[in-house]
């Protein structure tokens, strides 16, 4: 499969793949395509009340702002920030 389109200048298949397609193929229990931000913020509202394995897709707007800093944090500290956040009433 040859890179289809590019985000922050790295070429991606994203495009080509159906994520949510794929997610049910595999068996999740919960595959969610969120179209906007405000069916994302529901989706995630949904599962703190019955959280399951579950695959929650939204589609970025390609490139970055110009300005865009660079992570100044672990991958390890955003992970721990990403699960002290989902298990906030």
């Amino acid at each position: 499969m040859q890179p289809t389109s590019r985000s922050c200048g790295q070429p991606t298949v994203a495009d080509s793949v159906k994520f949510v397609d794929t997610a049910a193929a595999c068996n999740y229990p919960s595959c969610i395509h969120a179209r906007d931000i405000p069916s994302f913020e529901e989706a995630i509202r949904n599962w703190r009340d019955s959280p399951q394995f579950t695959l929650l897709y939204l589609q970025i707007q390609p490139g970055a702002p110009e300005k865009l800093g660079r992570p100044t944090i672990t991958p390890a500290a955003i992970k721990t920030r990403l699960i002290t956040a989902l298990s906030n009433d």
